[in-house]
């Protein structure tokens, strides 16, 4: 069970092979959804696997278990999905984009990624209350202080913590251990989106929809 449950997942939100060109909203948009999917999920695997130990297959026969991580999932794809949004917003501030020009598109391409990839069976928060945090987080960024180092990369060390399905006393010290596994991560992400990002080509499109 344990295998076919991996091979689902990961069916859905595979690494990738080929960096596609970010030119447009809607691209900026997919990067932004995919990419947070896939480290956001990967790391929780990870570290439900490695605090686990020997006994983590047999967790996969406990249907609690699985409803308990199915939650941790889409709440660390949340906060994940912040980190990654306000970090964008901020390499398109650092290319022209105005302060609320990277609110409003980030906001946008966040509230693109909840509607459209939450499967809302397994969610038990309220998307529209995720929105607006995000909304709130955006319009207070500092988007030149969040462009370099990781003061972008906040929330998703926290919630997987939070949120991974293991008990309190194991993950008391964790947040280092998480916060650093979760770098090394971003950063892959982040060289991926310097590469492939056209950020005038993306505000251009923003600019000529929602002026």
């Amino acid at each position: 069970m344990m295998g076919e449950f991996l091979r689902e997942f990961f069916a859905r939100f595979s690494a990738f092979r080929k960096i596609e060109p970010v030119a447009s909203v809607e691209d900026f948009s997919e990067f932004l959804a995919s990419r947070a999917a896939f480290v956001s999920q990967k790391k929780l695997y990870e570290y439900v696997k490695q605090r686990m130990g020997i006994s983590y297959p047999s967790h996969f026969k406990d249907s609690e278990f699985i409803v308990s991580l199915n939650i941790a999932k889409w709440h660390v794809y949340a906060a994940s999905l912040s980190d990654l949004a306000v970090w964008m917003g901020a390499q398109l501030h650092e290319a022209g984009a105005t302060p609320r020009e990277a609110a409003e598109l980030t906001a946008h391409a966040y509230r693109h990624a909840v509607t459209r990839r939450f499967d809302l069976d397994q969610f038990t928060g309220d998307i529209e209350e995720l929105i607006r945090a995000y909304q709130d987080r955006a319009a207070l960024a500092d988007w030149a202080a969040l462009a370099h180092g990781e003061a972008a990369f906040k929330l998703s060390p926290k919630a997987l913590v939070k949120w991974a399905p293991i008990s309190n006393e194991l993950k008391r010290y964790d947040v280092d251990i998480v916060m650093n596994s979760l770098r090394f991560a971003w950063l892959a992400m982040r060289d991926q989106f310097r590469k492939a990002c056209q950020p005038d080509a993306v505000l251009a499109d923003w600019r000529g929809n929602h002026s």
